[in-house]
């Protein structure tokens, strides 16, 4: 039987310390993830009005009680699809104090998308970086710190298969919650004529909208402007001082069409896939991986042929 997904959400959180939200687009790994988290402890539920159904879980972690919402695999946060509405739509409505989101370290630039939007949004993030051991098989190396410093968030490396890395991205969730880790997402993926004309914005938003949706900042209600987000620019619209900041968008959306050839939504897109491609460059290595001694270690541990030699 498929139970009501508000209903599951609001039992999860009433009996748990904090909720984890899992994105990522299809195919990297979620759903192990999940169920190395849940065990058996999950639930599928119907999300309202809607043909998609969330899988809902809880589990203990070091005596700690945390619930876990798998969000539907996405490749971005756009309301067009059904799957693309439920994901957005759970983490606007903030029913997970922390968003993990699973990148696919074999193909890292296309996943960075969403992390980038998620950073944009403003929300508490962890990245996950599953698929190590593929990609090193691969001779695919990622530098994960790197990563998490030119994101400005962490970056946990993960292999999900063999439940390598979920104990220490359950930590960094629970260090994000309580503040004992602090993090600062870098906001620098877009080139400098966007970024002055994102704070344009940002400024006649703080001084004509009284109640931001969804509690975003100025900023983040400024790039979805600029990307033309229906539901945003719906929202504006309708507020009894929106008429001054279309106005301002409007005179945007003809600066960045005349200055870039291309709408403000194209352009906001091809920006952040820009800045996917240099963040890849900056981390990823194609050659030979190189290994630490720790991993040679490990590895060794759990190979059939000398797994059982060093155990005994």
């Amino acid at each position: 039987m498929i139970a009501n997904c508000h209903t599951e959400i609001n039992k999860i959180r009433k009996d748990t310390k904090f909720t984890i939200a899992l994105a990522g687009n299809p195919n990297v790994g979620k759903s192990t993830i999940f169920n190395e988290m849940t065990g058996l402890g999950a639930v599928t539920a119907n999300y309202p009005g809607k043909t998609v159904a969330l899988n809902i879980g809880s589990a203990v972690y070091q005596g700690i009680p945390f619930g876990i919402i798998d969000l539907p695999g996405t490749y971005s946060l756009g309301s067009i699809s059904e799957d693309q509405f439920v994901a957005r739509r759970e983490i606007l409505e903030k029913h997970a104090e922390v968003v993990v989101v699973i990148v696919d370290a074999t193909n890292l630039e296309r996943n960075l998308y969403m992390v980038l939007q998620l950073i944009d949004l403003g929300y508490p993030l962890v990245v996950a970086c599953n698929l190590m051991d593929l990609a090193a098989k691969q001779n695919v190396c990622i530098d994960t710190n790197k990563l998490g410093e030119l994101l400005g968030v962490p970056v946990v490396p993960v292999i999900a298969t063999q439940g390598e890395g979920i104990d220490e991205l359950i930590q960094t969730c629970i260090d994000l919650i309580s503040g004992k880790l602090k993090i600062e997402p870098k906001l620098s993926q877009y080139g400098r004529d966007i970024l002055t004309q994102i704070e344009e914005l940002s400024e006649v938003i703080r001084n004509n909208i009284q109640e931001m949706p969804y509690a975003l900042s100025s900023r983040a209600l400024s790039i979805l402007l600029l990307e033309e987000d229906d539901e945003f620019l719906g929202y504006v619209r309708q507020d009894k001082n929106g008429e001054a900041v279309m106005k301002k968008a409007g005179e945007i959306y003809l600066e960045i069409e005349k200055t870039h050839g291309e709408k403000s939504a194209i352009r906001m897109a091809r920006e952040r896939h820009g800045y996917e491609g240099y963040l890849t460059d900056q981390v990823q290595e194609v050659g030979v991986c190189k290994i630490s001694l720790a991993d040679r270690l490990w590895r060794l541990t759990i190979e059939p042929v000398t797994g059982l030699p060093l155990l005994i």
